[in-house]
């Protein structure tokens, strides 16, 4: 019992990776400020259940055996839970630097280094699988499910990365969201995230793009 409702919590913090790897990416202010400690708390709890995962017998896929050998435990850590969830401590490396400037480093390196957590969308997908799979859960109602999930994650991911290339553009006037706000990245992060969201809906969901709108002439 214990344990689903821990696999459940880490599938709710798998969820909050999800959302702040995009926003973090255009929002270099949470990044370094008040999502820092939420970061570090979400990642100690990933790297707690990789050490508890050692402790943990599991069930070999291939012979069917209960597996409650260390050493077999480690090799199962290596090749299942390292990369989703190890990747995910670079959060402390790449956020706990508040005074690096950040646009100097080529291409946002450190920026990007947080996007490696989305590794661990692995288990929110391996979630659906087994919902799927259950007679308890109606099948259309999971699929359904997923499909808003996976189709909210790719326009908050779009929204994010596009306003991550307006921030960067030498010429802020000639971008999506500098033609219409003035000195946008001095503004407030919800309203620019207000922005960012409406202009990747309109832009995946009607004909043409959400930066294309009308102007005055002079």
């Amino acid at each position: 019992m214990v344990s689903r409702w821990w696999q459940a919590f880490l599938v709710l913090l798998v969820i909050y990776s999800a959302w702040s790897s995009p926003f973090e990416l255009a929002f270099k202010k949470v990044a370094t400020g008040s999502l820092l400690y939420v970061d570090l708390v979400v990642d100690f709890c990933f790297a707690t259940d990789i050490i508890v995962t050692f402790f943990v017998a599991y069930l070999d896929k291939s012979t069917y055996l209960l597996v409650d050998e260390h050493k077999k435990g480690s090799h199962k850590v290596c090749h299942t839970y390292d990369v989703p969830y190890g990747c995910g401590i670079n959060t402390a490396i790449s956020n706990d630097i508040p005074n690096f400037d950040w646009k100097a480093a080529p291409w946002g390196c450190f920026c990007f280094l947080n996007l490696l957590r989305l590794c661990r969308l692995r288990r929110v997908s391996e979630l659906f699988s087994r919902l799927e799979k259950d007679t308890r859960f109606s099948y259309f109602m999971t699929r359904t499910i997923k499909l808003i999930c996976v189709t909210l994650f790719a326009v908050h991911s779009a929204g994010c990365f596009y306003y991550w290339i307006a921030t960067r553009h030498h010429i802020s006037q000639d971008t999506w969201i500098g033609s219409i706000i003035e000195n946008f990245e001095d503004r407030s992060i919800w309203p620019g995230y207000t922005y960012l969201m409406y202009w990747s809906i309109v832009t995946l969901t009607t004909v043409g793009y959400g930066d294309l709108h009308a102007v005055k002439l002079q």
